[in-house]
């Protein structure tokens, strides 16, 4: 066997990347700025091959406690870098809903302040500490990291090897989408596709870059133990009325799981979700949970908070309700659906969340969410 061929790939990095992504925004192409000028025709036709993420996965990886320990962070830098954090927060829930090749100028404005917030690290982590971030992060992001200008340019990759990467990352990426809209798809499946596009990585790099690329993502790291994605809910604010109880804060119920679900009485999809919502306020009124309806009318007739009142009394909604006339927490919590629900942690996160009718068409987003409940009553 050729000595390439012997050399070791850490396979979790890439399925690390399929199962982690940040709501498809960590494989976003960012677009390249038409006003920047360039040197020569040899650097445009290279940028064209570049590929690099949205959203720099930094911002990411920095959140879990398993990447912290890998960094030997001691307890000044850890709290550091939690406030970091918590100011990331709010950019990168934002940006959930973000198409994966998106170039919308908002898209665009939350990557660039992610990153300047970014520039934060330096002076929070120490040269090795940064030099290790730098390779887990290259290993989070697999082959497609091969594209990066920075990692380009240090294999010294060529115009052809680097269309070859391109095109063996754009098929991979088909076949996996393809797989996904099939029922009976299985774990073997991805392996094998997987497998294929390690085999043709390796067949595009020389021994030489196999070895640099290796050297570049540095110890393996099984990304496996990440925790799922979370978010510090945003706090609910400008609140023109509280209904069947006194004014609350997410602050004050840390301890509690908070269902937060957006709705208006004139939605119908909204109606068909009553019967799960009072489910759920009868089963767990008495414990450990809340439930917050947050009212942001879609029309100006569901501005009247009278009418408000009168059908949530109407419909039997006993739980909560914020009223959201000025749509602060409908834009804080950048939501665009009517109804949507959302599943805070005991610690204030945001968890889970489903968009539209739970049971739509046998959708059974009624049970999942209960389990999440539950799951999260658990921790």
């Amino acid at each position: 066997m050729e000595q390439r061929n012997r050399l070791k790939w850490n396979l979790v990095i890439v399925l690390s990347v399929l199962t982690a992504s940040l709501l498809s925004v960590v494989n976003a192409v960012a677009a390249a700025d038409p006003n920047q000028s360039v040197a020569s025709n040899e650097v445009t036709a290279k940028k064209s091959f570049y590929s690099e993420p949205l959203v720099d996965p930094k911002a990411l990886l920095i959140r879990d406690d398993a990447i912290r320990n890998q960094l030997s962070l001691d307890a000044a830098a850890t709290a550091k870098l939690e406030s970091l954090c918590n100011t990331l927060d709010s950019l990168l829930f934002a940006m959930r809903d973000v198409p994966a090749e998106s170039t919308h100028p908002a898209a665009l404005q939350y990557s660039a302040a992610i990153q300047n917030k970014l520039k934060a690290l330096p002076e929070i982590l120490t040269p090795d500490q940064q030099r290790r971030l730098e390779e887990l992060t290259i290993q989070y992001h697999g082959f497609a990291a091969l594209l990066w200008p920075r990692v380009a340019d240090q294999l010294k990759l060529t115009d052809a090897q680097l269309q070859s990467i391109r095109n063996i990352t754009v098929e991979t990426r088909s076949q996996l989408d393809s797989l996904k809209q099939k029922k009976q798809s299985q774990a073997e499946d991805y392996r094998q596709i997987l497998n294929r596009q390690q085999q043709n990585m390796i067949d595009v790099l020389s021994p030489k870059q196999n070895m640099q690329w290796q050297k570049m993502m540095g110890r393996p790291f099984d990304f496996s133990v990440l925790k799922l994605l979370s978010f510090l809910a945003p706090e609910l604010t400008d609140v023109t009325a509280w209904m069947n109880t006194g004014p609350l804060t997410l602050q004050s119920l840390r301890g509690r799981v908070v269902i937060i679900h957006f709705w208006t009485f004139g939605c119908g999809n909204c109606i068909n979700n009553y019967p799960a919502y009072k489910r759920w306020y009868e089963k767990y009124s008495a414990d450990k949970v809340t439930m917050i309806g947050i009212h942001t009318p879609e029309t100006s007739s569901e501005t009247v908070v009278e009418a408000i009142n009168r059908k949530a009394s109407e419909d039997g909604l006993k739980f909560p309700i914020a009223v959201d006339n000025n749509k602060a927490n409908w834009n804080a919590w950048s939501n665009n659906v009517w109804p949507s629900v959302y599943l805070v942690d005991k610690k204030g996160n945001v968890r889970f969340w489903w968009y539209g009718e739970l049971n739509w068409q046998q959708a059974a987003g009624e049970q999942l969410m209960t389990d999440k409940i539950d799951q999260l009553m658990r921790e």
